[in-house]
């Protein structure tokens, strides 16, 4: 099939006239997609958790086609199909071989069709049906979910994992590229008005993912970015929760200018937390488990398992009109059984605790510049507030790499965009403050060249004091300077 849609896709692509951007292949099924390279520089120090610097962070070549089949206004159906190339490792000498495409497919999810190695994936990225009946909106099959919207946070967007094995979260969409989609029932239903008439706009939507569940995906060892450097004496068995189910809820409606949602999710986290389990004989040295001497000669036995939490959360956002132009946005959480490092324990255990987290987004069209310059549109300022409090006692629990949990933790955002030249050469830059002294800039351009040619140059820079792990100083040598063409079809 994967072959099939090569052909199909080169022979659409010949004989294609620039009529717009969707490819109409007859009147129930069309084609969009594009086909990208995107190359990465990096700029700073090595990564600790690599032998050696390393020249380039990303060199990735994709094709991705997106096909929908709708027949009527009842049924639709769409499937995204993707083909990667990486060729990092080929083109910098100073990084080893690693597996470029470690998203793993189970190997009973035969739809998914995928065909993988180290440099190279062909898979159905997204799969699923569409039916609308009447009030109820049902999207059946492998899908994203995003709930959330804020800048650089995942408030409410908790549903899908994350792929953060290629280039982390510094994508230009943030998340949009590294959802990974899950098997998953979704409806939503749009609530009668008869009784309630001080309300618009209010349904209720649900999901169900019956049985695949996965965690984020973290880059492969060797790989530019390389996180979790785990000792060798260490011997993890990975207890993920594939065949669990998680679910979801949200109650949706507006009140005058008010548009509002409750939120309840049943998930299983996404990162890792250590379990011990035992200490064994090296395998390798066969010290026997009594005889005295270094700790690393033995092996501890552990388990990383993905726990389950519950997710309480609601969203509000608020229109104010002329002469102010302002967007509000909130979206909050809380998880009452966050887990964390039991600090009180001398070997690995998790502790259940607490943890609230919000984020409050100020949003306006803005004329920083005459409309006479380069034919300037009105820009985008966004200003955002991010944080993240602990309940009871941060002294019982410890972060990832068993560093101090702080009380609460801040971030401050900036974000401003000015359209160029009708829209056509758009520079942005997103700018994160941490007050305990760390921080992380995006600045970015983007040019569209006719009706199909986007290019994109984009970079990352972090640094600051506060270099505990998950902090943003943590990152600072993954600096790097990007450059990525698409050719949208």
């Amino acid at each position: 099939i994967i072959g099939a849609t090569i052909i199909i896709v080169f022979i659409v692509l010949v004989a294609w006239k620039d009529t717009g951007a969707t490819i109409y292949i007859n009147e129930c099924l069309s084609l969009t997609g594009n086909l990208r390279y995107e190359f990465g520089l990096h700029t700073a120090e090595s990564n600790p958790n690599l032998p050696e610097n390393h020249d380039l962070t990303l060199s990735r070549f994709s094709l991705q086609t997106e096909w929908t089949y709708q027949p009527s206004n009842v049924f639709k159906l769409f499937a995204n199909i993707r083909l990667l190339g990486d060729t990092t490792s080929l083109w910098d000498s100073n990084l080893r071989k690693y597996n470029a495409f470690p998203v793993d497919v189970p190997q009973y999810d035969w739809l998914m069709m995928k065909a993988s190695e180290d440099t190279f994936r062909a898979e159905v990225w997204e799969l699923y049906t569409d039916l609308s009946l009447g009030n109820l909106w049902l999207r059946l099959g492998k899908q994203q979910i995003a709930w959330g919207e804020m800048i650089g946070s995942r408030i409410l967007d908790i549903i899908n994992p994350l792929d953060l094995s290629w280039n982390m979260q510094f994508e230009p969409e943030e998340f949009e590229n590294i959802r990974i989609p899950e098997w998953t029932i979704r409806g939503i239903y749009q609530i009668k008005q008869e009784r309630f008439s001080w309300l618009a706009d209010s349904t209720i939507e649900a999901f169900v993912i019956p049985g695949d569940v996965q965690p984020n995906q973290y880059a492969d060892r060797n790989a530019p970015f390389f996180l979790l450097n785990f000792p060798p004496y260490l011997k993890i068995h990975e207890k993920d929760n594939r065949g669990e189910v998680e679910y979801g809820v949200r109650l949706g409606a507006m009140i005058g200018k008010f548009y509002g949602t409750l939120n309840y999710l049943h998930l299983y986290s996404q990162d890792l937390s250590l379990k011990f389990k035992g200490f064994a004989p090296d395998p390798i040295n066969g010290i026997p488990f009594f005889a005295p001497g270094d700790m690393t000669l033995y092996s501890m036995l552990l388990d990383a398992k993905y726990p389950s939490i519950d997710v309480y959360g609601a969203s509000l956002n608020y229109a104010f009109d002329s002469p102010l132009n302002l967007v509000v946005s909130f979206e909050g959480k809380w998880i009452p059984n966050q887990p964390y490092v039991d600090a009180r324990s001398p070997l690995p255990a998790i502790r259940d605790q607490g943890t609230f987290n919000y984020a409050i987004n100020f949003s306006r069209p803005t004329p920083l510049l005459p409309a006479s310059f380069l034919h300037a549109s009105f820009a985008t300022v966004q200003l955002q507030l991010t944080q993240w409090i602990v309940e009871g006692d941060e002294e019982k629990i410890l972060g990832s790499g068993n560093i101090k949990v702080d009380k609460d933790i801040e971030n401050l955002v900036f974000f401003v965009s000015q359209p160029l030249m009708h829209n056509l050469l758009t520079p942005s830059v997103q700018f994160v403050y941490d007050p305990d002294d760390a921080y992380f800039v995006k600045p970015a351009v983007r040019y569209i060249y006719g009706d199909h040619w986007y290019f994109d140059v984009f970079a990352t820079f972090l640094g600051g004091k506060e270099k505990r792990a998950g902090r943003l100083g943590s990152l600072d040598w993954a600096d790097s300077v990007y450059g990525r063409i698409t050719f949208q079809f």
